[in-house]
């Protein structure tokens, strides 16, 4: 990993912002993704890119816009090693006290950092940051603006908590700006399906969150897309942490222990506690038939495992 280094800046008041951008083969919309960051009308920013060992043209591409822009620095890696690890290290090596992820096939307008950190200080305990989104065609063109989100503004952390367990249903809010000191206590994007909305559950029990009426995330549509590359779990399991694709995933069951575990962590009161884990309770009755759908077939996936390891055969991962 790249340690930090000083950034230069432009002369602009105002705290640092690091926004990152992973890659993995992203030739085709990366560069359009780090000039719209580049551009951005708050100049503190670094731009973090952090490159999944592409086999494309990716790497020369950010190169070019890194000899343009000192604030762009990048993250190499000499193999894969999943979207999760990819997307932490960037918050590992960021140097701002703010923080943002941006997709590499994803456009900012130029506002994106100066409106959002001009919403936090409106809330000085917020944690977090976003915005309606736009859904653009691979040429920019607007397709789909997303209705309005509700801002979590409330004092209580257990409906906090709620609203975001059985809420964001695109996560788009994993995108927004976050201060650095909360998003570094919690435990960042797990390796398993749907660990975006697990982490955004995890920052509603530190803080409230607030939003900016007007899209600051254009999200483009386009066939390369991960979700449309990969509508099997098990496939989707793979993209998260490649070394653990022929493990059993369990991925409802470790959404399950995520929720016990931030639970368990956070600062509550004795009654508001056993309030969470009653939300939890309330999402394990919701997902039962999920849930035991992964025992069963975890199950069948362990049982041929052993069985082809007697054989001498490889091991199989869950069936998606």
């Amino acid at each position: 990993m790249t340690a930090p280094r000083p950034v230069e800046l432009d002369p602009v008041d105002g705290p640092l912002v690091t926004i990152g951008v992973p890659c993995f083969n992203s030739e085709r919309f990366v560069e359009a993704a780090v000039r719209s960051l580049m551009t951005q009308d708050h100049g503190a920013i670094e731009i973090l890119v952090a490159d999944n060992a592409s086999t494309d043209s990716t790497l020369d591409i950010v190169g070019r816009l890194a000899e343009e822009d000192p604030r762009i620095r990048i993250l190499t890696s000499e193999h894969n090693r999943g979207a999760s690890w990819n997307f932490n290290r960037l918050v590992t090596a960021a140097s701002g006290t703010h923080f943002a992820w941006t997709a590499s096939d994803d456009l900012r307008p130029p506002d994106f950092v100066s409106a959002s950190l001009e919403a936090l200080a409106a809330r000085p305990d917020a944690v977090l940051c976003s915005s309606r989104t736009v859904d653009i065609d691979e040429d920019g063109t607007e397709l789909h603006v997303y209705p309005r989100l509700a801002e979590s503004l409330g004092d209580d952390p257990v409906v906090r908590f709620a609203e975001s367990v059985f809420g964001h249903l695109e996560c788009f809010p994993v995108f927004g700006l976050m201060p650095m000191a909360a998003l570094r206590r919690t435990q960042g994007i797990g390796s398993f399906s749907s660990s975006d909305r697990v982490l955004l559950s995890e920052l509603a029990l530190l803080g409230p969150s607030v939003l900016v009426a007007r899209p600051l995330l254009e999200r483009r549509q386009h066939a390369g897309r991960s979700m449309r590359l990969l509508p099997k779990e098990r496939d989707r399991h793979a993209w998260f942490e490649p070394e653990g694709a022929n493990r059993v995933a369990f991925p409802r069951w470790r959404i399950l222990e995520r929720y016990l575990d931030m639970v368990r962590r956070a600062e509550l009161g004795a009654v508001e506690r056993i309030r969470c884990l009653g939300v939890v309770a309330r999402w394990g009755w919701d997902f039962k038939k999920l849930l035991a759908g992964d025992a069963y077939y975890g199950a069948r996936a362990r049982l041929r495992s052993l069985r082809a390891r007697r054989r001498g055969a490889a091991p199989v991962g869950q069936p998606a």
